[in-house]
């Protein structure tokens, strides 16, 4: 997996806010009375959201690839791009 910090600079955007959601599921099928399966299932999501000329953007992706992050940055940015400008937004703090 690439490193958070690699994919902040990758923004195209003036702000860039990143939020990672990692959850663990666990489900037990039953069948006749009996336990059938356990199932195990891990998921990891990346919320990105862009914010730039008092618009914002977001996207989520669950795959790390470099491919896929660009992707989803495109996909933040086309739908900042379509939104009317909000006096109401703020840019994020600086560091």
């Amino acid at each position: 997996m690439i490193d958070i910090k690699d994919i902040l600079k990758m923004s195209p955007a003036k702000n860039t806010e990143l939020t990672m959601i990692n959850s663990e599921e666990y489900y037990t099928r039953f069948s006749q009375s009996a336990i059938s399966e356990n199932i195990r299932k891990h998921e990891t999501i990346l919320d990105i959201k862009v914010i730039q000329d008092k618009k914002i953007g977001s996207a989520q992706i669950n795959k790390f690839d470099e491919k896929s992050i660009e992707q989803a940055y495109i996909k933040a940015m086309n739908s900042l791009n379509s939104q009317k400008s909000d006096d109401s937004i703020l840019s994020l703090p600086d560091k």
